[in-house]
């Protein structure tokens, strides 16, 4: 019996050991910790490109779009990479999918900007007068951009309450089955002299 339960505390132990770490890697360093850069990475290119748009708008030299076109390009590169991450998560999925249709109005709102100041001083003062909109597109874009972030800090919470249950599990059954190996062996300390002597 003694042999039985240390084999248990063994599995346990190992068990709970590669439960914690494998969660931990999948979570975090797999999901979580990528997920979260690419958000803000996202946030930023549209912050590139709206700067690029403005700078071109004011300006009206093309070589103030570099910011634009940069931006545009981390933009697209994030959007795909956050949509293979979430790909098995379908709540982050469906809140990228929240997230597209405000991409794409600044986008478009962009490119109209753009095409508006290649026209022409009259298209620039055109672009100038539609400027405005830029502060609301954006800001509903960001506070999509913040429901996001805020899904990944639950999946964080929900993700830690789940290695914390298996923690206090694992520890339970460590507890039990240490304590009655212990006892058994108290027992046997105490005994198994004895008998031998008298056997003796």
């Amino acid at each position: 019996m003694l042999l039985v339960l240390l084999a248990v505390v063994l599995a346990v132990g190992i068990f709970s050991a590669l439960s914690l770490y494998r969660s931990a890697e999948n979570r975090y360093i797999h999901l979580v910790f990528p997920l979260q850069t690419s958000v803000r990475n996202l946030v930023l290119g549209m912050v590139e490109e709206g700067s690029g748009a403005r700078g071109y708008m004011i300006t009206g030299d093309r070589t103030s779009l570099t910011p634009y076109f940069r931006g545009r390009s981390t933009v697209q590169g994030e959007l795909a990479r956050i949509t293979e991450l979430t790909r098995t998560q379908p709540q982050l999925a469906a809140r990228l999918e929240q997230l597209r249709p405000d991409i794409v109005r600044l986008h478009g709102f962009y490119d109209r900007l753009i095409t508006f100041v290649a026209d022409g001083r009259t298209g620039q003062q055109q672009a100038r007068s539609e400027v405005l909109a830029d502060d609301r597109l954006f800001e509903r874009f960001r506070q999509t951009a913040r429901l996001m972030q805020a899904d990944l800090d639950r999946f964080v919470e929900a993700t830690q309450a789940r290695q914390r249950t298996t923690f206090l599990r694992s520890l339970g059954a460590l507890i039990g089955a240490g304590s009655l190996a212990l006892l058994i062996a108290a027992v046997l300390l105490l005994k198994l002299p004895r008998r031998l002597r008298s056997l003796y």
